[in-house]
């Protein structure tokens, strides 16, 4: 084994990418796909801890609430809905994207399953509130 081979067989072009402190992708089809992992794990986040949301969940949850029930559950159910909407908006935003370049829309199956478990908890929080 020659002083420049280490043990093991390593990948002298990954330790020197590691070596170096650059990560990610390197091309610019994966610059461009990994530039969309915010929106991906955006959409998972919860709308009550953004600003920009509080005064649209605070006035929608006024119109859900009725008289003996909870405004916790009111203002749940208002993320909820507000949840459903955002979700739809980003996949319109991405088909009209991926209209015009085949790289930028992501997948179908990512909002689906957004929209499923945003259903999903839109439907809980209806039958809890009904109640």
């Amino acid at each position: 084994m020659s002083a420049g081979e280490k043990k093991g067989g390593g990948d002298r072009p990954a330790e020197d990418k590691r070596r170096s402190g650059r990560t990610g992708p390197v091309s610019k089809e994966g610059r461009e796909i990994s530039s969309r992992n915010a929106l991906k794990h955006g959409l998972g986040a919860k709308l009550a801890g953004m600003p920009s949301y509080a005064a649209p969940i605070a006035a929608l949850a006024g119109l859900l609430a009725r008289e003996g029930k909870a405004q916790e559950a009111a203002l749940e159910l208002a993320e909820a809905l507000l949840e459903v909407g955002r979700v739809r908006a980003a996949r319109h935003r991405m088909m009209l994207a991926g209209a015009a370049n085949k790289c930028a829309a992501l997948p179908p199956p990512i909002y689906d399953r957004y929209e499923r478990r945003a259903l999903s908890r839109r439907r809980r929080l209806v039958r809890d509130l009904e109640r």
